[in-house]
């Protein structure tokens, strides 16, 4: 956490178990879902990691669950009347009984056809080394897996250009994009999702910003195995 920010509302936790706080996030969802016209929607359970008090009771599971489901009767409806599939899907972890710990158990929600996508990540790193093909046979085909590919690869700091310190930063580096996409496609991903490049800009976090700025236009070369073999 940066001080120089202050308070981060965004780092202020809710306890999903209380009904009060499960309405007030449904009513931001449905909003969301019913008001505007985005493609899908991605509830993201890795930047804070909290649900339910751990370890989560059975019930407290089984309520994080049912509420899936009332988001996913949500999307469907908005499916029905745009006529087009509105994906509902979640930003997690690749540890699939740890995040039973915090009440959402991902299992269930594949079996039920709640979620019809999962994005894995190590929150900020590069996650090399998740094993999508496990994740598959956990899920099941009918859940699509992307793989994340953050920024930076951990929160390390080293020299940048200039001698300053700052992060290393996947982004800025092509031969880096490529390889960690290479190997999630080798295992099985079907998509990529990309989070927080933009971070490469920001002078605010990294003094080397705008001499190594994420590189945008390589995503093009990323989309898949014989892309990456052509390149």
């Amino acid at each position: 956490i940066n001080p120089a920010h202050g308070l981060l509302r965004g780092l202020m936790v809710m306890n999903y178990e209380r009904q009060d706080v499960r309405d007030y996030m449904k009513s931001l969802i449905r909003e969301a879902i019913e008001d505007y016209d985005y493609e899908g929607v991605e509830l993201d359970w890795w930047r804070i990691p909290a649900c339910c008090e751990p370890p989560a009771t059975d019930a407290a599971v089984e309520t994080m669950t049912q509420w899936i489901g009332e988001l996913r009767a949500i999307t469907r409806r908005k499916a029905a009347a745009l006529g087009r599939p509105v994906p509902l899907g979640l930003r997690v972890p690749c540890r699939l009984d740890h995040l039973r710990t915090i009440g959402l158990d991902l299992r269930q929600m594949a079996a039920r056809g709640l979620i019809d996508f999962v994005a894995v990540s190590n929150m900020w790193q590069t996650s090399w080394d998740v094993r999508y093909d496990r994740l598959r046979e956990e899920l099941g085909p009918e859940v699509a897996l992307l793989g994340v590919i953050e920024d930076a690869p951990n929160w390390l700091f080293v020299a940048t250009d200039g001698g300053r310190p700052g992060y290393r930063l996947l982004s800025t580096s092509e031969a880096l994009l490529r390889g960690n996409a290479a190997g999630k496609w080798a295992m099985g991903v079907d998509g990529l999702e990309f989070f927080n490049f933009f971070c490469s800009d920001a002078k605010g976090y990294h003094p080397a910003a705008g001499s190594r700025a994420a590189r945008y236009p390589a995503i093009r070369s990323l989309a898949g195995l014989d892309v990456l073999r052509g390149a």
